[in-house]
């Protein structure tokens, strides 16, 4: 409920399950409580020797180009805690912290990372990054009834 009453993020209840694989590589996968096939399938693995070597990294180098702005939300469905409206546009700049490591990037939604429908049909690039641990604050927004 904060999401959507602090930043206007909707949000909603999700499964997930993070395995590690015999090869070295992560199997991610995210779907609703309930449902047959998952919204959102990726597998990471690491890209050889450089991938073991983990570059600092926070968004807050990158300025205000890491802007978020979130327009105003209508009332959701109650049943899944989404009853919060908001009326204002609101504006941050979310500050994300950690290391950063290289990694293969495969989608498991036919090539994909989402359903379309759930999470966008991105098809990642081969090489990505990568952060096992990450601190992320969205802080106190910047709210404005027009954008």
């Amino acid at each position: 409920m904060l999401g959507r009453r602090n930043w206007n993020i909707p949000k909603q209840v999700a499964d997930f399950a993070i395995k590690t694989q015999p090869d070295g590589s992560t199997a991610v996968t995210v779907a609703l409580p309930g449902a047959t096939a998952p919204f959102f399938k990726a597998t990471i693995k690491p890209v050889t020797l450089l991938s073991h070597i983990p570059i600092p990294f926070n968004t807050q180098w990158l300025g205000s180009h890491f802007n978020l702005v979130q327009p105003p939300l209508p009332a959701g469905d109650p049943e899944r805690l989404e009853e919060v409206a908001t009326t204002r546009w609101a504006e941050l700049i979310p500050v994300m912290k950690g290391r950063v490591q290289l990694a293969s990037i495969t989608g498991g939604i036919g090539g994909k990372l989402g359903d379309r429908e759930g999470f966008p049909a991105v098809v990642p690039w081969s090489v990505g990054g990568h952060m096992a641990s990450v601190d992320l604050d969205f802080g106190v927004p910047t709210v404005s009834d027009t954008k």
